[in-house]
Order: structure tokens, then sequence, then C-alpha cells
């Protein structure tokens, strides 16, 4: 479907009516004329699959590797590898938004925030520090305060 999505914005269609008439020829074409269909040849439609995926691949990011944090690529190999070797990209997709939740759950908790504050009393002056769990970036995009703190034992 990705395909055919991206030949119908090619070919010009943009609206609500170009996507029901790329869907309803489909389906039409599956339903009624599937001997004509299994008449065309598995490697013709490898073919078809090899040009969909040149068409759509975001060549940019092949340059970028080298700029990308080590576990964006990593989960990205994983993918594409388990794609290649299992033939299920559902479930390479599956296993991809599983390890990207999981490294972002590391990296999130190896974060913390650290405040130094002193406390003064009418009888003793206290220093005290609070250490506060938060993710790594804040929504204004900012970084600032936010590093990693060593164990202080």
């Amino acid at each position: 479907m990705i395909g055919q999505s991206l030949i119908n914005v090619n070919s010009g269609g943009r609206g609500r009516l170009s996507g029901i008439t790329a869907a309803t020829c489909l389906l039409m074409f599956v339903l009624f004329l599937s001997p004509l269909i299994e008449m065309i040849s598995m490697a013709a439609l490898v073919g078809v699959m090899f040009m969909v995926v040149i068409g759509t691949f975001e060549w940019a990011s092949i340059r970028m590797f080298r700029r990308m944090p080590a576990s964006d690529m990593m989960v990205m190999i994983l993918v594409a590898g388990y794609t290649v070797i299992m033939h299920d990209l559902a479930s390479a997709v599956i296993l991809g938004v599983i390890v990207s939740a999981l490294v972002f759950t590391w990296h999130t908790l190896h974060t913390f925030s650290r405040t130094s504050n002193t406390m003064t009393t009418a009888v003793k002056s206290t220093n005290y520090t609070a250490l506060s769990f938060s993710p790594r970036f804040h929504p204004s995009g900012r970084c600032s305060t936010q590093r990693k703190i060593p164990p202080m034992w």
C-alpha cells in the first residue's frame, strides 16, 4: 500500500477521491481478476518491491550514520537484519518499537537532576542535595541542568 500511495501522490492524486479510487480498483483487481494475478511471476513481483523500496527509502539517512546516536543506529540495523532474516516486516517494526522504548527508558533512568541548596533555620544551617529523576530532554528543548551524576558513595 505504501507503493500504491506513493504512485498515487506522484501522479497528482492528493484528495480523498484518488485514494478511494485506487483502493477500489485494487480491490476489484484482486477479487475478480485473480487468475491474471497468478500469471505474474514471482521475479516480477520482487522487482516491483525493489523499485518501491528504492523509491521510498530515505537515502540521506546513510550519510547521517556518523552523527546518529549509537543506540538509534543499532535499532535501525537490528530491524533491517530481522526483516531480511525472518522475512516479516510487521514483527520487525514491533521489535524496533520495543527496543527503542527500552533504550529510551534506559537513558532516562540514568539521567538525574541535582540541586544543591542550603536550608537555614533558627537553630542551624543545613546543606542538602536533592536528586530528582527527570527525562533527558525537556519539552522546551533545553538540557541545561540535566547531566549524569556519579554515585555519591
